[in-house]
């Protein structure tokens, strides 16, 4: 798994990439699709048993992922005569604040399952994982949403429309709120149900399950809020 680290950084960024482009399914292609498909295909093809074969099979999906993901970037980047530079300086100081909220949100979701791996039993952490991540599905609204607007987040910040930018906020967090509904219902109603298609000793985590339905709805109704407070930063140090 180490030699995919190079590997899903190049396509993540390359996505990225191709979101500035607005090349939006593209970006969604290569950061969501490609992967997840691979190892579904390679895993079913190979008959893997064993840890090492599903390991090669995301291996070669990662590679996968990075060439049509640099294919798309090369082909879809503009062509220009004349060289124009970019201030490194400029690049550091709205990537460092990104790099760190990066950096929390891997610490939030990965330390309630260390600290309960040190206090409790494997089966509660196995419990507790499958709920965390099973709730993220609600998330798929931020993740598709914030693909197709974000690009226009840092156009009108550009041009300083923070008026049309606060009108497309508004509006995207009413969709998303408007989308993650039905999805938080059946969560809420079938919480047990659902947790126990991954096994019956997994019903007894409905409770948690919920909670962590309700967060993700959360964080698709108040990401607004961080994007205007890094924005507003942004132009203060303007």
């Amino acid at each position: 798994m180490a030699f995919a680290i190079p590997l899903v950084s190049s396509y993540t960024i390359m996505a990225q990439a191709l979101q500035g482009l607005r090349q939006a399914v593209k970006s969604m292609t290569v950061l969501n699709l490609i992967v997840p498909l691979g190892v579904i295909l390679g895993v079913v093809s190979i008959s893997a048993e064993t840890a090492l074969e599903a390991s090669f099979a995301y291996l070669i999906s990662c590679i996968l992922a990075s060439v049509v993901a640099i294919y798309w970037w090369i082909s879809n980047s503009p062509r220009s005569r004349t060289r124009s530079y970019y201030s490194s300086k400029v690049l550091a100081e709205s990537c460092i604040p990104l790099w760190g909220a990066a950096i929390l949100s891997q610490v939030i979701n990965w330390s309630a399952q260390l600290i309960i791996g040190i206090s409790g039993t494997s089966q509660e952490v196995a419990i507790f994982a499958t709920a965390q991540r099973t709730s993220m599905l609600t998330s798929l609204v931020l993740v598709a949403v914030n693909a197709i607007a974000a690009p226009k987040f840092a156009s009108m910040f550009s041009n300083d429309d923070m008026s049309g930018l606060q009108r497309v906020a508004i509006w995207s967090t009413r969709l998303m709120f408007v989308a993650a509904i039905p999805a938080l219902g059946i969560m809420i109603f079938f919480s047990s149900w659902l947790m126990a298609l991954f096994g019956p000793e997994f019903r007894e985590g409905g409770v948690v399950f919920n909670c962590f339905s309700w967060w993700s709805v959360c964080k698709c109704c108040f990401w607004i809020c961080w994007i205007f407070a890094y924005y507003d930063r942004s132009r203060k140090r303007a």
